[in-house]
């Protein structure tokens, strides 16, 4: 094992060492996903529980025309168990501006459109073995690295529909993510209180026709406990009809996440209290 690190290391070095367009001629799908893999694996082992400040506007519009519009802020947490996988809670604090009634209220019956998942999961698409990956043109000047992925439709246990996309942009020096879209067609949506919301494309789809979801996540680095890592900045959902109806929906949802910080619990004990003497 611990010749292993040595050599990870030491090729970790030695890329670092290569100019970034070298690096690049000689890459291959399977090498930046074991790169890119490696860090997700590294971040969901060492992140700590954290708390950021949560922006969202939501629209639902009819044949081009804004019905419904609806703006949260919220107060959103995030704990890693030990699994690997993350739970995810919000607390909404103004709505429209306003505040909040109830501290219990849910996203979904508050919005008019919006994403079922949280953002954190939008990582597994990364490692999904019902896709097929592949590396398309680099991207800009900094040579930011295109990874593709598409359904493999003959694999067993796999429900992917065949419209599905996924692309993610890789930095080319941390192979970290930058940026992660998928699109999806003719997928089902599900109805909330107020409207329709994109379906969770981590799921089996159901054909629904003339309906295409698309949604994007952006991560920036952050820093949480004099550690650095790689977080959701903005994730939009769009969802489009594709079809000549004479009233076409759409649906769309921003959300904005900030001042990331530690979750920390505190509490203090208040005059007058009686504090019980421990044995």
């Amino acid at each position: 094992m611990f010749a292993h690190q040595k050599y990870r290391a030491a090729l970790t070095l030695l890329l670092a060492a290569i100019p970034c367009n070298a690096q690049q001629k000689g890459l291959t799908v399977d090498a930046v996903l074991a790169r890119v893999r490696d860090n997700i694996a590294e971040f969901k082992k060492s992140v700590p529980a954290f708390v950021s400040d949560e922006s969202v506007v939501s629209q639902r519009f009819v044949n081009d025309k804004l019905k419904d519009e609806r703006k949260t802020e919220s107060s959103f947490e995030v704990k890693p168990r030990g699994t690997g996988e993350m739970d995810e809670s919000r607390t909404i604090r103004l709505v429209d501006g306003k505040i909040a009634k109830s501290q219990k209220l849910v996203l979904q019956k508050v919005l008019p459109f919006g994403a079922i998942n949280g953002y954190t999961y939008a990582l597994r698409f990364i490692d999904d073995n019902c896709l097929a990956y592949s590396l398309g043109k680099v991207q800009g000047a900094d040579k930011t690295i295109l990874i593709l992925g598409t359904p493999k439709l003959e694999a067993v246990g796999c429900h992917y529909l065949p419209s599905f996309s996924m692309k993610a942009l890789v930095d080319p020096q941390s192979f970290q993510i930058l940026r992660l879209e998928y699109t999806v067609q003719d997928c089902e949506v599900h109805i909330w209180l107020q409207g329709i919301i994109a379906i969770t494309p981590f799921l089996p789809c159901v054909l629904s026709k003339d309906k295409v979801v698309t949604d994007v996540e952006e991560y920036a680095q952050v820093e949480l406990g004099g550690k650095t890592f790689w977080l959701p900045k903005t994730v939009t959902d769009d969802l489009k009809s594709t079809d000549d109806s004479k009233k076409p929906v759409h649906g769309y949802y921003e959300a904005h996440y900030t001042n990331y910080r530690l979750f920390a619990v505190s509490s203090k004990i208040l005059s007058g209290d009686v504090v019980q003497p421990q044995n």
